[in-house]
């Protein structure tokens, strides 16, 4: 694990690099910032770059300045970090040639780019472990959805139909005071419509092809009659304003 990390906490992947240039031609590493936000979003992170001897770290901050120029005026707190990245940025940047000699052993490149990988490894383990847990989370909400609204179902099964507040008893099951083995359901007006869209009030429930009423699912809906089925595969056939036929 790397002691030296840039200020979001995520390892500078071209290190090896930079401490190869460093070894071979001298110079210096300089940290560079940019700002990106919009509205609510803003975001500052840190860019590591060679400078070689007698180069312009003005210049090669210039990348980092001119996004931070277009892009990071745009949210309040984004405003002021575009004022401090621009300042530090236009002053030359800032200097880490010390602090990362000293977190990576003297600038021992080889043991630095085993410990980035090692880093980088675990960093990928954990964000994998992350999505599982993720997934997992989800799949027992959609599990819990399911069972609640089966459960739901499967409890109306066992229960007389309701139907504008009134209670109506499923196909097989008379109700008090109605010798009748089916629900009376009556159909005050049917909308149709060619491209199959029709829809029915039926007792004062507007429905459509597949939707259930009186534990009845409407099967059709034609110019004036309107074709219902009941669990068990009896059908029914309403017209309006009667009850039965």
């Amino acid at each position: 694990m790397l002691f030296f990390s840039n200020k979001t906490h995520e390892p500078i992947r071209n290190l090896p690099k930079l401490l190869e240039l460093y070894n071979s031609k001298g110079g210096s590493i300089v940290a560079f910032q940019h700002v990106v936000s919009i509205i609510f979003y803003s975001q500052k992170s840190t860019r590591y770059v060679w400078v070689p001897p007698n180069g312009s770290s003005v210049l090669r901050g210039l990348p980092d300045t001119l996004l931070t120029l277009l892009g990071g005026w745009w949210s309040l707190t984004g405003f002021f970090w575009t004022i401090e990245v621009l300042v530090k940025n236009l002053s030359g940047g800032e200097y880490v040639t010390r602090q990362i000699l000293e977190a990576t052993w003297g600038g021992d490149v080889e043991r630095t780019r085993q410990a980035l990988n090692e880093e980088l490894a675990e960093r990928r383990k954990h964000s994998l472990w992350s999505m599982f847990l993720f997934a997992g989370f989800i799949g027992l909400i959609a599990l819990f959805w399911l069972v609640t609204t089966k459960t739901g179902e499967w409890k109306d099964r066992g229960k007389p139909g309701t139907v504008n507040g009134q209670v109506h008893a499923r196909e097989g099951v008379g109700s008090p005071g109605n010798n009748s083995s089916a629900p009376s359901m009556r159909v005050k007006a049917i909308f149709y419509n060619r491209n199959g869209r029709s829809t029915a009030i039926v007792d004062g429930k507007t429905v459509s092809v597949g939707d259930r009423v009186a534990g009845y699912t409407v099967q059709a809906i034609e110019q004036q009659p309107i074709s219902l089925q009941s669990p068990t595969g009896r059908t029914k056939v309403r017209h309006i304003s009667n009850a039965e036929q």
